[in-house]
């Protein structure tokens, strides 16, 4: 009886034990592979496609940086009021277009608004190709640009021009594309409800007739 009794309690003991170390090893396995609320991490952006021009905002006055040889990259050169970082591989032409840089978090217009404006470029072009010989327009003919817009007391005015005509040639293309940049250079239209703002890029392009 008595070497029943002990066996008994040497098994409950033993059955205690490995109850423990069971415990402690799931305690152990649930640290390891338990979930957990991560930490917040900053990201950077991501670098521009080499395919894609970097572009920074700046003066036409500020120096240029010293220019790699033909086929490298990056080139510093200037479009309008727009400093241009150009990451792009192989000898392409330089951007004769300023790019339309609005950054991610800045301001923007409402679409009524630059539509209203579009339109009265649309008519200066119109009114400016008019006397564009027919055999100067290639296949499908296009004005590309952008004009720079600025805000004061809800009117926007255009303060700068910079246009190009694609798929065009002759003599007639430096005079119209001058009549373009000069008659749009100076509209204005209403800006209700729209605070002052010192230069808003907008990038146009029509098709000519």
């Amino acid at each position: 009886m008595r070497s029943a009794l002990l066996i008994g309690g040497l098994v409950a003991v033993l059955g205690a034990a490995v109850g423990i170390w069971l415990l402690m090893r799931g305690d152990k396995a649930d640290a390891q592979s338990g979930s957990y609320e991560p930490h917040a991490t900053q990201v950077t952006p991501a670098q521009p496609a080499p395919s894609a021009p970097s572009v920074t905002a700046g003066s036409s006055d500020h120096p240029a940086l010293p220019q790699p040889a033909p086929g490298e990259n990056p080139r510093d050169y200037v479009v309008g009021d727009i400093r241009v970082r150009d990451h792009r591989a192989g000898d392409n032409a330089p951007l004769d277009i300023p790019p339309n840089v609005h950054p991610a978090e800045g301001r923007s217009l409402p679409s009524t608004l630059t539509h209203e404006v579009a339109q009265k470029v649309k008519a200066v072009m119109m009114e400016c190709v008019a006397n564009l010989p027919k055999d100067a327009r290639g296949e499908h003919p296009r004005l590309e640009g952008q004009v720079m817009l600025a805000i004061k007391a809800n009117k926007v005015t255009i303060t700068s021009s910079t246009m190009q005509l694609r798929n065009v040639s002759g003599e007639s293309v430096e005079p119209t594309k001058q009549c373009i940049e000069s008659k749009t250079v100076g509209i204005e239209n209403a800006a209700p409800d729209q605070a002052d703002l010192d230069q808003y890029p907008f990038n146009i392009s029509f098709a000519i007739p």
